[in-house]
C-alpha cells in the first residue's frame, strides 16, 4: 500500500488510515446479461470481495462529478487532461489543484467553455496556485510574485 500512496503522492490524513483497493468493472449492457445463460454466468463469476460488475446502463452523472477534473500522473507528477466546464474555483480545492500542471492546456482544449469562461478559469486557476503556495493564506494579487 506504501508504494500506491507514494506513486500517486497521497499524503496527509490518507496516510495513517487503512486503504482497501476496490475494482469496478463496466461491461456490457444490462440487457445482454441476460440473454443467455452463459453471460449471466460469466458477469456472475467476474464478481468478487473486490470488484464489483456494472453495466453501461448502470452510469449517471452525479453532482460531485461537476469538480473533479481528469489527470495523468508520471514522473513528473500530475497533469491535466481535461477541466469540466461547470468546475468551481475556491479554497476548498486550491491545495490539491495547485499539484496539477496544463490546467490552461486543459481549459483552452475544452469544446464547451465560451472564449470568456475559459479566460476566467485560467486567471483564476493561477490566483489559486499562487494562493495554495501562500504561507498565510489570505488574499493575494497575481502580480505579487
Amino acid at each position: 500500500m506504501a508504494a500506491f500512496l507514494d506513486f500517486y503522492r497521497l499524503d496527509g490524513l490518507l496516510r495513517h488510515r487503512l486503504l482497501r483497493p476496490e475494482y469496478l468493472l463496466i461491461y456490457g449492457r444490462r440487457a445482454d446479461s441476460h440473454k443467455t445463460e452463459s453471460l449471466a454466468k460469466k458477469r456472475g463469476l467476474m464478481q468478487s470481495k473486490d470488484q464489483n460488475v456494472v453495466s453501461f446502463d448502470r452510469l449517471a452523472p452525479r453532482q460531485a462529478g461537476s469538480e473533479y477534473m481528469c489527470a495523468s500522473i508520471s514522473a513528473a507528477g500530475y497533469r491535466a487532461l481535461s477541466v469540466p466546464p461547470t468546475i468551481t474555483l475556491g479554497p476548498l480545492w486550491a491545495e490539491d489543484r495547485s499539484r496539477i500542471s496544463d490546467k490552461d492546456k486543459a481549459i483552452e482544449a475544452n469544446a464547451y467553455l465560451s472564449p470568456e469562461r475559459k479566460g476566467f478559469l485560467t486567471k483564476r486557476m493561477a490566483y489559486w496556485d499562487h494562493w495554495a503556495e501562500l504561507e498565510s493564506k489570505g488574499t493575494c494579487g497575481l502580480d505579487s510574485e
